[in-house]
């Protein structure tokens, strides 16, 4: 396998050898400026690692931390539900739209801030993310463990939300930083990387995820034991947590510390800003050096095509994603009453619909490592995403007719995985274009975009809308990614521009 020059190539070797710590290798060499173009439309670098010598042993601590932070996700909306349920009984919906609101509003407004942060403590990244996994561990054991009121509750939900939202920034971050250095400048290159890391990283917890809530399924609706499925919810998010806690601890531990961007690294590294000083002059001094900074960054983002339009299409396909995995599951799962079960089935069909959710996520995603994250952009949102589109009105207007509650939470499940890989082919190439210095800034600018799409489905949760209400405003997310996706082809020949002038800036 090809390893980078430099003058610590062996020691980098060597930890591959051992298991994975090539993640945290030594600096490599630039490319000769003379390097030929790739077929991927930049140009490969004869000093760093090509996409085909990448094995898991390089990066699984990182791949497993943000699949663990990306299940924790999942569960804990189930974790709330239970929660919620058995502090405040039954009418636990319009609470839950209300914690769900005030989440997308803290998204709005703190967000955008975790990857400024994450780009200011680049020197200890991974110290960050110990930092954040470690304290939302301890949020979530009080939230267990103590009997905390409606207002304080709020709180506390908050700031397991803000917690967790910097602990993903800082993980990208490294991961991030750690493809630039190891494989170069070539932003398509860096895309099927990042690509591939996060797949399976998804994947392979998957499978926890999947047991667990098979699990929760079993004992309500086989066995009518509830207090057993709260139980089960509360041990996995102390578990994930825990875990990720666990990982990070070692990473840093081991070569964690080595994840940063340093002075040697050239365009890796960010300009610090200096303590004010001087009065006046020093605090003119001191805003004219945060716009510069400011400025910097927004002239980037906004010169590129790619990085607005796929920002673009995050926002729409997120929001048909919030809407289905939100307000319609939630609303039709409280239309379906029985006499069986807690909450006049309602939580039986929630434990239902997650399960089979949670099978799609690991049908979609086999199919998405396989064949769609290999796409070329292109081919991608040329056709892949406009079938996707068509696939996402079909299964909306198929909620308006009578279905059964199994037919029901399967069409709910096809369309909410189906939203997510298409968004999430788009996160990796827009994380993939992104320069390494710049990346938590477009992060901000991603979480901006994806936070005020979320606003819309929690505040219609809020007010508890008719379900053809949500149903409608879905269909309109659809038809307005499948023009958005059709309108970032036709402008193909810019995207191609952007890929050719991002690999010279590097």
């Amino acid at each position: 396998m090809a390893v980078p020059e430099g003058d610590d190539s062996s020691s980098k070797e060597a930890d591959a050898e051992s298991g994975g710590e090539a993640e945290i290798g030594g600096k490599a060499q630039m490319a000769d400026e003379s390097a030929k173009d790739s077929l991927l439309g930049g140009r490969e670098c004869p000093g760093f690692l090509k996409v085909e010598d990448l094995s898991m042993r390089h990066y699984w601590r990182l791949s497993t931390i943000m699949g663990m932070a990306d299940i924790l996700l999942d569960v804990d909306k189930y974790f709330t539900y239970m929660l919620l349920i058995n502090r405040f009984g039954c009418d636990f919906q319009a609470y839950f739209g209300v914690l769900y609101l005030c989440y997308t509003l803290a998204y709005l407004g703190w967000s955008p801030l975790t990857g400024v942060w994450s780009d200011l403590a680049h020197r200890h990244i991974v110290s960050l993310l110990v930092f954040c996994s470690g304290a939302l561990a301890c949020i979530y054991a009080a939230m267990i463990l103590l009997p905390v009121p409606k207002g304080p509750l709020v709180w506390l939900y908050l700031l397991k939300c803000m917690l967790h939202m910097q602990m993903s920034s800082a993980g990208w971050k490294a991961i991030k930083t750690y493809v630039q250095r190891m494989f170069g400048s070539n932003i398509l290159v860096h895309e099927q990387v990042l690509n591939r890391i996060g797949t399976l990283g998804d994947l392979a917890t998957e499978t926890y995820e999947i047991a667990v809530l098979v699990a929760a399924l079993i004992a309500g609706v086989w066995f009518g034991n509830y207090g057993l499925v709260t139980w089960i919810l509360y041990s996995a998010v102390l578990f994930i947590s825990g875990t990720v806690f666990t990982l990070a601890v070692s990473l840093w531990v081991s070569h964690g510390r080595l994840i940063h961007t340093t002075q040697e690294d050239g365009e890796l590294n960010l300009p610090v800003m200096q303590p004010v000083k001087g009065g006046f002059r020093g605090v003119r001094h001191g805003l004219k050096e945060v716009w510069g900074w400011l400025s910097t960054r927004l002239s980037y983002f906004f010169s590129s095509s790619i990085l607005t339009n796929c920002v673009m299409l995050s926002m729409v396909s997120s929001c048909f994603e919030y809407m289905f995995d939100g307000p319609v599951a939630l609303t039709r799962a409280t239309l379906v009453q029985t006499d069986h079960g807690l909450c006049h089935g309602t939580v039986d069909f929630i434990l239902v619909q997650t399960v089979i959710l949670q099978i799609m996520y690991l049908i979609g995603g086999a199919a998405y490592f396989l064949g769609i994250m290999h796409l070329h952009p292109a081919v991608y949102y040329g056709s892949v995403y406009p079938l996707a589109s068509a696939l996402f009105m079909g299964g909306t207007l198929l909620q308006f007719l009578p279905l059964s509650a199994v037919t029901s939470a399967v069409v709910i499940s096809t369309m909410t995985v189906s939203a997510y890989y298409v968004s999430i082919y788009n996160t990796y190439v827009l994380s993939g274009s992104s320069k390494a210095e710049y990346f938590g800034f477009v992060q901000a600018i991603y979480s901006l975009g994806v936070g005020a799409s979320g606003f819309l489905p929690s505040l219609l949760q809020v007010v508890r809308a008719d379900e053809r209400v949500l149903l409608l405003v879905a269909l309109a997310m659809a038809a307005w990614g499948m023009l958005q996706s059709i309108l970032m082809w036709r402008n193909r020949r810019q995207f191609d521009e952007d890929v050719a002038k991002a690999d010279v800036l590097y």
